[in-house]
């Protein structure tokens, strides 16, 4: 049985800086591919999965705890409304008693 001689190795890929003198002298770079696409002039099709879930969206599972002991009146739970912010702006007359 006679054995085939193994191929060449291919040639090294060439740097960035010969692709890009390559392209600016108008030449195409070695190994440079020509996929067939065109637009199909068809309607977009709508998505049919839901979107991923945002990072502070709620998860089911069990609750997080934050740090600290949890007997700490400051923590609140994730349904739980935020607290308005204060409407009187720092050195208003308020603060001067």
């Amino acid at each position: 049985m006679e054995r085939t001689p193994a191929p060449p190795p291919p040639p090294p890929a060439p740097s960035f800086a010969e692709v890009l003198r390559l392209v600016r002298s108008g030449r195409e770079p070695p190994g440079a591919r020509h996929p067939r696409a065109a637009p199909t002039g068809d309607a977009p099709t709508a998505s049919r999965l839901p979107p991923p879930a945002k990072p502070w969206e709620s998860r089911p599972g069990p609750p997080r705890r934050q740090h600290g002991s949890g007997d700490s009146c400051s923590q609140r739970s994730e349904n739980e409304e935020p607290l308005p912010l204060s409407t009187q702006q720092p050195g208003g007359s308020g603060d001067i008693a």
